[in-house]
């Protein structure tokens, strides 16, 4: 919330009522001596359970107001507070724009965007803040060419390419406006125009033979996460839809695999928390395969397994939740976990280097080889546009997802069954 000290404060209070079954807010405040009163529904029932639900909103409605009734008071030279998650503080425009960043921007949004969003919002404004402040650049006198500087450091640096740019510029630039539209402490957004222009990236994948060498090393040490790795790489699907599988998306009738729940994982204020989704990363993420054979039959394999592990362990079996990739005793194999045995199982075995999310380009760069659309790589991966493909696959070859699933088998599972 934004408030300007002036004489003519203007302090708003509020207490909740009913009307017709219906929660409502009644905000109080006096302007120019003068008691006024307004009053908002919260399109809350009255309901048994419902009291804590609508007094949190009540609190986001005062605060809300008060910091409308007072935003339009900032000048150059007029102190400012700044109350975020009930701390408050006192600025001008001569704050630090690393500062502006870290200590009141990223609170003020922090109730309004998802805790994925905001996780990786607070890892990069820490990067952002520790640089201009360590400048002592304000926010007042931050200039495009700061910004360029900035970029250059981060490519330099912290050897980012340029898509991990336009993620800082996406909440610089956000910031700024905020700072003119919410904050009222600058008029001007320097940040404007100079999103980075996207360019090809370089991706390393394995080839095919390099797959089922990772296949069976996978399998010969018998790693926790091999069906996550055989999966990521028939599929080409992101770490969070691997984790998030549930039986209930798979068909084994119609001989399909649903892709629309995900779990990842956020650190808030240093704190790690679970995160689970009923939905994808985008609308076209959520998506319906067909079950390559080679895979289904190792998940009718872990089925059978997971039954046997629920009559062991009894009630004391974990997997509630009905997630397909978990131990034996039912616990939801985490993200994190998935991430540090991929890279312990490439290193321990002399593999060459990769990430766990480049088995889903290395799915799509063996599309292309075997001469499959974008468009049609772009359906089966979950891309949100051809153009999101495109930037990573750059060569147009001449895909029902059917065929797609036929190229799969046919390349990588000719002989890795015998593994």
């Amino acid at each position: 919330m934004t408030n300007t000290v002036k004489e003519n404060y203007i302090d708003v209070k509020s207490y909740l009522t009913t009307k017709r079954g219906w929660y409502q807010v009644i905000l109080v405040y006096y302007e120019n001596g003068k008691r006024q009163s307004k009053s908002k529904s919260l399109g809350i029932k009255d309901v048994a359970g419902n009291k804590r639900k609508a007094e949190k909103m009540q609190r986001e409605i005062e605060r809300e107001f008060e910091n409308e009734l007072n935003s339009k008071s900032t000048t150059n030279n007029t102190t400012t507070i700044i109350t975020t998650n009930n701390i408050t503080q006192s600025i001008d425009n001569g704050i630090l724009f690393g500062t502006y960043m870290r200590d009141i921007w990223l609170p003020s949004i922090k109730s309004s965007v998802e805790i994925t969003t905001y996780a990786g919002y607070q890892d990069k404004v820490r990067i952002i803040a520790d640089y201009f402040d360590n400048l002592k650049i304000k926010l007042c006198d931050l200039k495009k060419a700061n910004i360029r500087n900035f970029y250059t450091y981060l490519r330099t640096t912290r050897n980012v390419n340029n898509t991990t740019v336009n993620s800082y510029y996406t909440i610089i630039h956000k910031s700024l406006e905020d700072g003119i539209n919410v904050f009222e402490l600058i008029s001007v957004n320097p940040a404007h125009g100079l999103r980075q222009k996207q360019m090809q990236n370089n991706i390393d994948t394995y080839t095919a033979d390099e797959l089922k060498d990772l296949f069976e090393v996978a399998h010969n040490v018998h790693s926790p996460i091999e069906l996550h790795i055989l999966i990521a790489a028939h599929y080409g699907l992101r770490r969070e839809e691997v984790c998030g599988l549930k039986w209930q998306a798979i068909d084994f009738n119609a001989h399909t695999i649903k892709i629309s729940h995900t779990v990842t994982q956020a650190s808030v204020d240093g704190k790690y928390k679970l995160v689970k989704k009923e939905r994808t990363k985008n609308k076209n993420s959520y998506r319906t395969l067909p079950l390559i054979p080679y895979i289904e039959n190792l998940l009718k394999k872990e089925y059978e397994q997971q039954e046997k592990n629920k009559a062991l362990f009894g009630n004391s079996y974990k997997n509630t939740e009905n997630y397909i990739l978990v131990d034996m005793e039912g616990k939801l194999i985490r993200p994190d976990y998935v991430t540090r045995k991929f890279k312990e199982l490439i290193e321990q075995n002399n593999l060459r280097p990769i990430n766990f999310k480049n088995l889903r380009h290395s799915l799509a760069t063996m599309l292309l080889a075997n001469e499959k659309t974008l468009d049609k790589i772009k359906m089966f991966l979950g891309h949100s546009t051809v153009k999101t493909t495109e930037t990573y696959y750059a060569n147009n070859k001449v895909i029902d997802k059917k065929d797609t699933a036929e190229v799969i088998t046919n390349v990588l599972d000719k002989n890795v069954a015998n593994i």
